[in-house]
């Protein structure tokens, strides 16, 4: 898997644990380099792929949001399930828990 998706994934749990709500702010790029020790583009790549779902509005060069509302529509409703999914599966995988 892709260092990018690894990082969206976990993204998308953090995101479903509500970690930052809905509308608020998630940490800045800058912030995300630290945490995953990963390059800007592949922190930006995970946002577009988090953006893509209709979980994060990004405003480049300003911040990035947690959407308020998230699609409902069928197909993006089928990639952001099927994205958590994947996100839980790797999250159980390294041991983390409630």
């Amino acid at each position: 898997m892709p260092r990018w998706q690894e990082i969206a994934d976990d993204l998308v749990v953090r995101i479903c644990r509500e970690e930052w709500p809905k509308g608020g702010r998630v940490p800045s790029i800058d912030r995300l380099l630290k945490v995953y020790g990963a390059g800007r583009s592949t922190i930006s790549q995970a946002f577009v792929a988090l953006a893509d779902l209709g979980l994060v509005v990004v405003r480049r060069a300003q911040y990035t949001r947690v959407a308020r509302e998230w699609p409902t529509d069928g197909d993006q409703l089928e990639a952001r399930l099927a994205a958590i999914s994947r996100a839980v599966v790797a999250y159980e995988r390294a041991g983390g828990g409630p």
